[in-house]
């Protein structure tokens, strides 16, 4: 009875420390992905700068990884769920997507919701983009105070445009006149 009782705590914790080792190797795995060596060359993120390379999951499982986006035009919109302002823009992506050839430009958004909520934000405010699944490190890496924010980000990875900081009416309305630029020159 005894050693059928230490036979279970062993197994027991070697469950333990496998789940641990598993999930400190995915959190390094994870970590990896993320291109922290822009923050430290100049602190701030502003236009004009290159983008801050990474790589997620999206909401249907594959891995996006922006640098391979490089040649087309990326509009990353940095979204939460509870956020009221980011379901009211997103029927405005519509106008914006519909006026562009979507083999030039490419929307994102990225989220630190879960997957539950980002399916029913998506549902509910019929957003057609695709997501990607952040457990803060782009939010903190992109420096984001509040969403929702955009970056406009030109074919050569540099950041064209950003919201921070600019009420979405006026932003939108800059966000277009780049838009207009990038692609009519």
């Amino acid at each position: 009875m005894e050693k059928q009782k230490n036979l279970k705590t062993q197994v027991f914790l070697k469950w333990i420390s496998i789940c641990f080792i598993g999930g400190l190797l995915l959190y390094i795995l994870y970590n990896s992905f993320v291109n922290y060596e822009v923050l430290s060359q100049n602190g701030k993120i502003k236009t004009g700068d290159h983008a801050p390379t990474f790589e997620l999951l999206s909401t249907k499982g594959e891995s996006v990884d922006i640098k391979n986006l490089r040649g087309k035009v990326l509009i990353l919109f940095f979204f939460n769920t509870n956020c009221n302002s980011c379901a009211e823009e997103a029927p405005l992506w519509y106008m914006i997507k519909s006026k562009y050839d979507s083999t030039k430009i490419k929307f994102i958004g990225v989220c630190s919701s879960g997957l539950d909520e980002i399916e029913k934000f998506l549902i509910h405010t019929k957003l057609n983009i695709p997501v990607l699944l952040d457990g803060g490190d782009v939010r903190k890496l992109y420096q984001i105070e509040k969403e929702p924010e955009v970056f406009l980000i030109d074919e050569d990875g540099k950041i064209a445009f950003t919201n921070k900081n600019i009420p979405t009416d006026e932003g939108l309305q800059i966000l277009n006149e780049k838009l207009k630029h990038i692609f009519e020159g």
